[in-house]
C-alpha cells in the first residue's frame, strides 16, 4: 500500500492494474507517488479483469498481456 514510505530510491517498477478492483485506486496512487520522486514507473491496466486475475489461465487474452507486461518489465 502506498502511503508515507519512502519511494524514492526504489528501482523502475512495473505495475499491472485490474480494471474491475477495489484495490485499483491504491495501485494507480503509487505509480502516481512513484513518478513524482522520479522512480520510472510503468502501468499496465488489464481491461475487464478483477483482482487476483493472474491466478487465471494465460489462455484469456488479457491474461496472457499482463504476463507479457511483466516479463518485458523485468527483463529491462
Amino acid at each position: 500500500m502506498p502511503g508515507a514510505a519512502k519511494l524514492d530510491r526504489l528501482p523502475a517498477t512495473g505495475i499491472v492494474l485490474s480494471e474491475y478492483d477495489d484495490l485499483r485506486p491504491s495501485g494507480d496512487l503509487l505509480a502516481r507517488q512513484l513518478a513524482e520522486v522520479g522512480v520510472p514507473v510503468r502501468t499496465y491496466l488489464a481491461a475487464g479483469m478483477p483482482h487476483g486475475h493472474l491466478d487465471r489461465t494465460p489462455a484469456l487474452k488479457e491474461v496472457d498481456r499482463s504476463l507479457d507486461f511483466l516479463a518485458t518489465t523485468l527483463s529491462g
